[in-house]
């Protein structure tokens, strides 16, 4: 007598699970420095004394929102990805000394760094080697999803080979071979009346020459300022996921009895206040440079096309709604980011 067999069918990947991460309430990004900037005690100063209103304004919004408790961490991002060869490059411990005498000086609490060159390769130790490296801004590439025009297929060139994502369609010239050529204006998709049309470079190929010896030539992905500010702030709002696991888990360095010599042995981020609040929040806030303004504008555009990991939003869902003062927050990233423009 035969046995009846009974087959269930599941997803590979239904059984892996993604980690949870703790939420503060408010994330209040107090700047964006360049490396050449710390090399300059006063400018530092100068620029930590004047985010210090907005970033004493930032926390008691919270507080009114979410009580006298509200979990708010501040933190700062350095450009270690953009420099010029013979910008000064202060080493990491240098620099943190620098910043720690400035928010003394200002009374500015600053309580995680962050590299930007971590959110091409994101790690959470120090000293990292490729094992541990997680291609951070390819796997953001990966989620995003370009949105068809109107009345097409859907079919076009994908992010992933052009580069370069929309929030709506550009002019063109349209017409027949040998029939009048009529223009048509171009349109951002859900426009109220009229249209402000922005196309964000994601990344750009480059041919870099390859060191002796062997010599020859490679291709170099280079990363625009706009991705890798949408990175920044996904991370910032707990949305990053590598198989499930967090990414660029914070890394404190209160019982680090040395720091690296450069900043590419560095974590992504590094908790230099050990009673700091969570790093991802449910919100952020960012007090910038004006001239970030046009780069923000794209990383919004970025983030509007990002597809989130549902169960990694889920969670965030959930945490939000068991809090003493419950709400609910978006699935659109771009829209839990404030930002303040104070200086040049």
């Amino acid at each position: 007598m035969s046995e009846d067999i009974a087959v269930e069918y599941h997803e590979a990947t239904e059984s892996a699970g993604v980690e949870r991460v703790p939420f503060a309430h408010l994330s209040v990004e107090a700047g964006h420095l360049y490396l050449r900037q710390l090399a300059d005690l006063g400018l530092v100063r100068d620029q930590f004394a004047a985010v210090l209103p907005r970033v004493a304004l930032a926390v008691e919004e919270a507080r009114a929102a979410h009580g006298k408790d509200a979990r708010i961490s501040t933190c700062l991002m350095i450009d270690d990805y953009n420099t010029n060869p013979t910008d000064p490059r202060p080493s990491p411990a240098v620099a943190l000394a620098m910043l720690n005498e400035a928010m003394r000086e200002t009374g500015l609490r600053i309580d995680y760094v962050a590299r930007e060159s971590g959110c091409v390769d994101a790690s959470s130790m120090f000293y990292p080697d490729s094992r541990s490296r997680v291609p951070l801004a390819e796997i953001v590439l990966g989620l995003i999803t370009p949105e068809p025009i109107e009345g097409s297929n859907g079919s076009g060139s994908s992010p992933l080979l052009s580069g370069w994502v929309s929030n709506g369609r550009r002019s063109e010239d349209v017409g027949a071979a040998m029939e009048a050529i009529e223009w048509r204006q171009p349109e951002e998709y859900g426009n109220h009346g009229h249209s402000v049309l922005i196309d964000a470079e994601l990344y750009n190929d480059r041919v870099a020459a390859v060191p002796e010896p062997g010599g020859g030539k490679r291709i170099e992905r280079v990363w625009s300022c706009s991705m890798l500010t949408a990175v920044w702030h996904l991370l910032r709002l707990g949305m990053l996921r590598n198989d499930g696991r967090r990414v660029a888990v914070p890394c404190d360095i209160s019982a680090a009895t040395s720091l690296p010599r450069t900043w590419e042995e560095l974590p992504t981020v590094i908790k230099v206040n050990p009673a700091a609040a969570p790093f991802c929040a449910y919100r952020a806030v960012s007090i910038l440079p004006s001239s970030a303004s046009i780069t923000e504008v794209a990383a919004d555009v970025v983030m509007n096309h990002i597809s989130l990991v549902d169960e990694a939003f889920e969670l965030a869902t959930k945490a939000a709604a068991a809090e003493p003062y419950p709400y609910s927050i978006s699935s659109n990233c771009s829209h839990r980011i404030r930002r303040e423009y104070l200086w040049d």
